[in-house]
C-alpha cells in the first residue's frame, strides 16, 4: 500500500474547491413553488488492506450527489436527490438516490413521506442509511409520522433499494413502528420492525434509553427477535448494546462500551438464535475494518477523542471480540482485537478531511464470519466537498 497516493488523493480533491463551495447551498426561483434550494456533495475515498483477499489491496471510491428541495407551499414540497457512486476500474452506478413528496400536517394528524428516502433511528444499530457506503441506503414507501408536545410516533411500510441496500430479491419488505418519549431526564426509544427477506419473516422488538448523570452520557439499548428465520425455522435472536461516556482534563473524552448479539451454534434443533441485523451502522460500532458483524458477537470497546485545535479532532478507539456462542468444533471463543485511529478536521470551509489507520490482531478461533484468520492492516483517507 503506497500511503502518498492517498494522501496526493486528498490533497488534489481539497486543491479542487471551486468558488460556489462558499455556499452551502444555493436559493434558486422557480414558478409556483415557494422555494427552490440546490446542493449537493462530492466525496473521494482511497482504502488500502494488507493482506487483502481480493484481486486489489487498494480501492479508489468516489460519490457526486446533487439534491433539489422544492417547497411549493406550506403544506407540499418534494426533494430529489440524484447519486453517481463509483469505484476506480468499474462501471459506475448512477441511480436516483432519493425522490419524495411530503405532505405536511395531513388531516391535522400527521406528516406524510412518499417516494424513494433515507431513514435513520436512534443511535443506527438497527435503521441507517449507512452513508460510509459508496453508495448507502435507501426504502420505496410511504411514512408516516405523529408529533407532539410529549412525543414522536413513525409508522412506515417500505421496500429496500436494490444496490442501495436491498438486494435483488423481490420479496423483500421491511415495516416498522417507532415511537420516541422523553420521561423526565431519559430519552426513551421503543420500536417494532417486521422483515420479509426470502425465507426469512421475522419481526424485532426492542428499546433504546439515553441519559446523563453527573458528567457522564450513557445509553442502553435491547432486541429480541421472533418470527420464521427460514422455511420451518424459528427465529430467536437477541442483541444489547451498553455504552458510557465523560469528558476528563477538559475535552478529552473517555468511554466504554459492551455490545452484544446472539449466536447459533446448533442448526438441527428447528431454530436460529442468533440475532440478525437489520440496516445496521455496523462500521461505527464494529471496528473500522468491517470485518465483523452483529451476529455471534461480543464486543468490548474503550473509546477516546479529544480536539487538537478549534478544527481538527482525533479519536483511538479499541475493541475486544469474542464469540457469543463458542465454535463447538474449535473449542475457542476469542476472534481478536482491533485499534482503530481517526483524525477528522475541514480544509476550507465546506471541505471536510477524514483519515484513519486500523489494525487488526487475529485471536484464536478461524471462524470469523467466514473470514480466514489473520491480522490485517487498513488504512483510509477520504474528502468530502459541500456544495
Amino acid at each position: 500500500m503506497k500511503i502518498p497516493q492517498l494522501l496526493a488523493l486528498a490533497l488534489l480533491a481539497g486543491a479542487a474547491q471551486p468558488a460556489v463551495a462558499q455556499q452551502a447551498e444555493v436559493p434558486a426561483t422557480a414558478p409556483e413553488v415557494d422555494s427552490l434550494k440546490i446542493s449537493g456533495t462530492f466525496r473521494l475515498r482511497g482504502e488500502g488492506r494488507s493482506p487483502d483477499m481480493s484481486a486489489s489491496q487498494r480501492d479508489y471510491l468516489a460519490r457526486v450527489r446533487l439534491n433539489f428541495d422544492i417547497q411549493v407551499d406550506d403544506f407540499i414540497g418534494a426533494f430529489i436527490e440524484f447519486q453517481n457512486a463509483t469505484t476506480a476500474g468499474a462501471e459506475s452506478d448512477q441511480d436516483l438516490h432519493q425522490a419524495y413528496a411530503t405532505l405536511s400536517d395531513l388531516f391535522n394528524l400527521v406528516d406524510m413521506q412518499v417516494g424513494r428516502f433515507e431513514m435513520k433511528y436512534g443511535n443506527q444499530r438497527m435503521v441507517s442509511p449507512l452513508d460510509w457506503s459508496n453508495t448507502g441506503r435507501a426504502w420505496d414507501g410511504a411514512r408516516f409520522q405523529h408529533n407532539s408536545t410529549d412525543y414522536t410516533f413513525d409508522f412506515f411500510l417500505t421496500k429496500p433499494v436494490e444496490g442501495q441496500g436491498g438486494s435483488a430479491n423481490g420479496n423483500r419488505n421491511f415495516t416498522g413502528l417507532y415511537y420516541e418519549r422523553k420521561l423526565g431526564e431519559i430519552d426513551t426509544d421503543w420500536y417494532l420492525f417486521s422483515r420479509q427477506d426470502g425465507g426469512r419473516d421475522d419481526y424485532t422488538l426492542g428499546f433504546l434509553l439515553e441519559g446523563e448523570v453527573e458528567g457522564y452520557s450513557w445509553d442502553a439499548e435491547l432486541a429480541a427477535q421472533f418470527g420464521d428465520a427460514d422455511v420451518g425455522v424459528d427465529a430467536g435472536g437477541l442483541a444489547l448494546a451498553l455504552r458510557a461516556d465523560t469528558k476528563v482534563a477538559g475535552d478529552w473524552k473517555i468511554g466504554v462500551g459492551y455490545e452484544y448479539a446472539s449466536g447459533d451454534t446448533n442448526t438441527a434443533d428447528g431454530s436460529d438464535d442468533g440475532f440478525a441485523p437489520l440496516f445496521d451502522f455496523g462500521h461505527a460500532y464494529h471496528g473500522n475494518q468491517d470485518l465483523l458483524i452483529w451476529n455471534n458477537l461480543s464486543d468490548f470497546v474503550i473509546r477516546t477523542a479529544a480536539p487538537i485545535d478549534d478544527n481538527w479532532n482525533w479519536y483511538g478507539d479499541l475493541h475486544i471480540f469474542y464469540q457469543a456462542e463458542e465454535e463447538v468444533s474449535s473449542g475457542e471463543d476469542y476472534l481478536g482485537l482491533e485499534l482503530d485511529l481517526g483524525l477528522k478536521g475541514y480544509v476550507g470551509q465546506n471541505v471536510l478531511f477524514w483519515g484513519g489507520l486500523s489494525q487488526f490482531i487475529a485471536g484464536d478461533t478461524d471462524q470469523r464470519n467466514g473470514a480466514l484468520n489473520e491480522d490485517e492492516t487498513w488504512i483510509f483517507a477520504q474528502v468530502g466537498l459541500r456544495f
